[in-house]
């Protein structure tokens, strides 16, 4: 289940609840209804939260800042239920910011986007928050690696998917300004 209501400071609660979570609460009904067996639910690494210097993993504290990252929680919340309840493996993947060809979306389009136009990146926390980002292939490759490990499963599992080094923001905007030859000045905020 890959479908969300992305993040966006216009819409209102009742919009990420009714994609975010009666979506994913009707996904969940309808795999139950279809006797599926392993349900694999998309979720983010926002619902942990945290400050610059935080390391997330698996058992990182659950601090959701937006109606975003409350509403991908409650969808995990969701998954371990059903898979509580019914005969369904549930797997819940936290993934950091996804980039990816045709993705027009997240930290890393935004900055190639800017950057090609050869506009001013803002890094904001002066560009000393880290992000850890993952391409969209990998994303691919994890959902198709718990499918394959699908039989040494427990009933809920939970992964964070990611790479073990993340950038620094005005690393990542240096990265992307350098690989495009943009003019594009960056600028701590």
């Amino acid at each position: 289940h890959l479908a969300s209501q992305q993040p966006s400071k216009q819409l209102k609660f009742q919009q990420f609840v009714k994609i975010n979570t009666i979506g994913t609460h009707n996904m969940l009904k309808l795999a139950n209804l279809k006797e599926v067996k392993l349900f694999i639910y998309s979720s983010t690494m926002r619902v942990c939260g945290g400050s610059p210097s935080t390391v997330f993993n698996e058992e990182s504290t659950i601090s959701p800042f937006t109606y975003y990252d409350l509403t991908k929680y409650t969808g995990e919340v969701l998954c371990k239920i059903f898979s509580e309840k019914t005969p369904m493996k549930c797997v819940v993947l936290r993934y950091p910011s996804v980039f990816g060809r045709g993705h027009k979306g997240g930290v890393v389009y935004t900055y190639w986007k800017l950057a090609k136009h050869n506009k001013p990146i803002e890094v904001f926390s002066k560009g000393e928050l880290y992000r850890n980002v993952v391409y969209v292939k990998d994303v691919v490759k994890a959902n198709l690696l718990v499918m394959e490990k699908q039989k040494i499963l427990s009933k809920f599992d939970l992964f964070v998917i990611g790479s073990e080094n993340s950038l620094k923001m005005a690393d990542l905007a240096e990265f992307i300004t350098k690989e495009l030859g943009s003019k594009s000045q960056i600028i701590p905020v």
